[in-house]
Parts: structure tokens; C-alpha cells; sequence
């Protein structure tokens, strides 16, 4: 099966993300799931559900076709070498979010030293956050590649479009792979302003009112939470 025309979106964002410094070598994880219809270069259908994930050991800077994986809805291995070690928390995500279509998770340094501190990120600190994440959940720690970490991650990510993973890295998602990478961008700049405000203040930064969070969720055309 050519895999080429499924991965180019991939490849697009883990080299932005690389030379964004987000992604590190090797660090992190992408995948994207496609609708009924989706075909191949070579024009094979493509089974319902089914979805693409970085191989093990790839390096997000430079991938290439080859180091995807084509997995069914189930997780079976449909095309490609082996997956990621993290392939179940990205399943997880799916089962639960039929509105995603995309999975970015990577190592950012400010997010993850939140993770690493055991200190949430605010999504109410700044408007833009309240309104394209909704919350931005702390997830305890779970060994990576378990099946803990999709059972935590289903928990709290039912309606955030972003968490920090404790003692991890960060997670974001969206119906596109550009959705989810643009997320986990704006994560870890969101990240790195939090710390900075912190590291001025000796303490944690104002909140936005319950008022002012209703606002900007109305300014942007969404119900108040």
C-alpha cells in the first residue's frame, strides 16, 4: 500500500514542530485518522477508521513515507513497520473524540516543565486558551506505552483539546493535522508566558473572571462554560 499521499500532512508538521523546537529528535509522536472514502496514491482504499502514526525510533525532523504506520480502528497493523510505543494513547483519544482527526504529542520545554513540576497550565490565564482548548488538564503520570496512559488520557480529554502529561511532555489535538500542530504550538507559548509571569510575580498569575471567560467565549460564537 503507497502511504506516501497519507503521510505528506505528517511530515509537513513533525519538520515545522522540529524546527520550531518542539519536537526533538526521536521525542514525541504524530497521527492523523481518516474519513470513509480516503484512498491511497495508488488509489487503494482505505478501511474505515483506520489511521496513520509515526514508527517507532523516527525522527520528526526529517521523516520520510516509510516511517509510518497504517493501523486499523482496533490498532491492528495494517501497513508500515512498527508503530510508536505510544500508538494506544493515540487510539484512546479516538474512541472518545470522534470530532479529532489528529494527535500531536511531543516534549515542548516549558510545557513539559510544568509537567515535570507538577504544575497546570490555567487555560483562564488568557483568552485565547479558554477558548480553543477549554481546559488544559494535568494528567497524573502513567508508564509510557501502557494501556494506563490511553485509560487517563480518555478521562481527561473528553472535551479539552490539549493536556500536559505529568512527568512527560504534552498532548494536542484537532480535526486536522495543521489543527493539532497549531495547538501544540500555541501550548507551549501559552507554557513559556505562564512560567515567565511566575518567575516575575514569586506566584501564580491572575485568572480571567468567571464574566471576562464568558465573554471571550462569546466574542469567538461558543456556549459559555
Amino acid at each position: 500500500m503507497d502511504l506516501a499521499s497519507l503521510a505528506r500532512p505528517l511530515i509537513e508538521i513533525g519538520r515545522r514542530l522540529y524546527d520550531a523546537g518542539v519536537l526533538a529528535g526521536t521525542d514525541g509522536n504524530l497521527s492523523q485518522r481518516y474519513p470513509d472514502g480516503t484512498r491511497t496514491g495508488d488509489g487503494e482504499l482505505v478501511r474505515s477508521g483506520a489511521w496513520l502514526v509515526t514508527a517507532r525510533g523516527a525522527h520528526k525532523g526529517s521523516l520520510t513515507p516509510g516511517e509510518f504506520v497504517l493501523l486499523s480502528q482496533s490498532g491492528e497493523s495494517l501497513a508500515g513497520p512498527e508503530p510508536s510505543s505510544e500508538w494506544r494513547m493515540h487510539r484512546a483519544i479516538y474512541q472518545v473524540r470522534p470530532d479529532v482527526h489528529a494527535v500531536v504529542h511531543a516534549h515542548p520545554p516549558y510545557a513539559t516543565a510544568l509537567a515535570l513540576a507538577g504544575i497546570a497550565l490555567p487555560a483562564d490565564v488568557l483568552p485565547e486558551l479558554v477558548v480553543d482548548f477549554g481546559e488544559i488538564p494535568l494528567i497524573p503520570y502513567a508508564t509510557p506505552g501502557t494501556d494506563a496512559v490511553g485509560e487517563a488520557v480518555q478521562t481527561h480529554l473528553r472535551q479539552a483539546n490539549g493536556a500536559l502529561l505529568g512527568q512527560h511532555g504534552a498532548l494536542a489535538v484537532g480535526d486536522t493535522p495543521g489543527r493539532a500542530a497549531a495547538r501544540m504550538e500555541s501550548l507551549e507559548k501559552a507554557a513559556q508566558s505562564y512560567v515567565l509571569a511566575r518567575r516575575l510575580l514569586g506566584a501564580a498569575p491572575r485568572t480571567l473572571t468567571g464574566g471576562q471567560v464568558a465573554a471571550a467565549l462569546g466574542a469567538a460564537g461558543h456556549e459559555s462554560m
